[in-house]
């Protein structure tokens, strides 16, 4: 019995050092014992020094400005894993699919499923005899931490430049060695406005029950951000973007950081960020994207531990947007086609293209016409 009061009790105490280093780690002052939501979710957001709330437009958005989803207009799918100090680790799996129509005014809309992973590494707990030998070794886990979240976003004006609104609800558990687990509710939301090649962002983030591990309940951090981005074409091959952003979270003080990325051709992306009040300052990542691939590399240079890495692969497969645009080519590509034949009076054929145009749109006024012309055409040549 005594033992186990013991180990109860040291317990609590690795509790409490994981409360604080799970915060203190990321923003230098403890902020909350939730450790997944203090870490760089998106690589390319880490390479830019996580500026991202007025420039989100990929699948990592969520987690930063969840109004940036509606900007996605293509089904993406993005998995990253993130090597962090010591031995632990994150991983993130974000689904977008954009909607034909919102729910307000039918305009561009997207939904969104983020997956959040964290290992925070191990710990052994050792048990002595009286003459201080070891009795017994434990290998427990010192933190493990999930998260899922569902998001919603839609363009809500479309004057004077794009306004957009989001919102993600999550659920979020962790467990503390093996024996403390905690879970809370949360909710995200952020609004985004582009102009031109200018967008300005503000997200509220962490609004949501405590988590009570024992018995007093530790608050979610409650983040407020803000950020502005400008993105400019220089010639033909070369995009430039850069942001900043202004972070307050909880009681700690405002934070402010600084990032851009240069894409070449649309092919290779180099970035960097700077962090003006975070120890651990200087960030960089680059991308490679061929076709509908997309390969990710972030590195953030720590001043204490040892320098991180973070790698993703995005997959970009289509929109209802480019499934339209390819029909539309496609119907083109067949009435031109058509009108080939009908020129050559090769009827039959003419027909048959347009046939395939109607299968696409069963009302093209103008393929229903010219089959009942050529088809007179065709009756008219029989006769002779």
């Amino acid at each position: 019995m005594e033992v186990s009061k013991m180990k109860k009790q040291s317990l609590l105490m690795v509790l409490l050092m994981c409360l604080v280093f799970g915060s203190s780690v990321v923003f230098g002052k403890a902020v909350t014992g939730v450790a997944i939501l203090n870490q760089a979710i998106g690589v390319r957001q880490l390479g830019m020094g996580e500026v991202a709330t007025g420039l989100s437009d990929d699948a990592a958005a969520m987690h930063y400005n969840p109004a940036g989803i509606a900007t996605v207009r293509n089904i993406e799918l993005n998995a990253m894993y993130h090597q962090n100090i010591i031995d632990t680790r994150n991983e993130a799996l974000n689904l977008i699919y954009p909607l034909k129509g919102g729910l307000l005014l039918g305009n561009k809309a997207s939904i969104g499923l983020g997956v959040l992973a964290y290992q925070g590494g191990d710990i052994e707990w050792i048990q002595l005899n009286p003459d201080e030998t070891i009795k017994s070794r434990e290998t427990l886990k010192a933190e493990s931490d999930y998260q899922i979240g569902l998001c919603y976003a839609q363009e809500i004006a479309s004057f004077s430049g794009n306004t957009y609104v989001g919102v993600m609800v999550k659920w979020i558990q962790s467990k503390l060695v093996e024996e403390y687990t905690a879970g809370a509710f949360g909710i995200d939301m952020g609004v985004l406005h582009k102009v031109g090649g200018f967008g300005l962002g503000m997200a509220l983030q962490n609004m949501g029950t405590g988590m009570k591990f024992i018995e007093v309940a530790d608050s979610l951090p409650f983040t407020i951000r803000l950020g502005g981005s400008y993105e400019r074409k220089l010639g033909k091959i070369v995009k430039m973007v850069a942001g900043v952003d202004g972070i307050k979270i909880k009681n700690d003080d405002m934070r402010y950081n600084l990032g851009g990325e240069c894409w070449i051709a649309d092919i290779l992306g180099i970035r960097a960020g700077y962090k003006i009040k975070d120890e651990d300052k200087v960030s960089i990542g680059a991308s490679i994207r061929y076709k509908w691939v997309q390969l990710d590399y972030g590195y953030k240079m720590m001043d204490v531990f040892s320098n991180t890495h973070q790698v993703a692969i995005t997959l970009r497969m289509g929109s209802p947007e480019i499934s339209k645009q390819a029909k539309i080519k496609q119907m083109k590509k067949h009435y031109m086609r058509a009108t080939t034949y009908y020129k050559k009076r090769m009827y039959k054929e003419a027909i048959s293209e347009w046939e395939k145009v109607l299968k696409i749109d069963p009302n093209h006024k103008q393929s229903k016409e010219a089959i009942e012309k050529a088809k007179k055409k065709m009756e008219q040549t029989a006769k002779k």
